[in-house]
């Protein structure tokens, strides 16, 4: 639903962009829905999460680690081992 509202924003822009009839009526005239779609407007200004993984997890405080790798694993004291349980 949310998409479909941002392509009808996207298509009121490229109608807005031809908006002069005097320029319609021109077949030499390139008009911005020759060059993009109201789909592929809206969809270069989707907002999207650019954060490295790090990052992300550092925001989001329910984020945990799924797997753990410990090299060395033997040399672990009883305190290391509780730290990774």
């Amino acid at each position: 639903r949310e998409r479909q509202e941002e392509a009808a924003y996207a298509a009121g822009v490229l109608d807005l962009m031809i908006g002069r009839e005097d320029l319609m009526d021109d077949e030499d005239q390139l008009m911005a829905q020759d060059v993009i779609a109201a789909e592929d407007l809206a969809e270069r200004f989707i907002e999207r999460d650019t954060r490295e993984l790090a990052e992300r997890a550092a925001a989001d405080r329910e984020w945990t680690y799924g797997h753990v790798v410990v090299d060395e694993a033997q040399e672990l004291s009883e305190m290391d081992w509780r730290v990774l349980m």
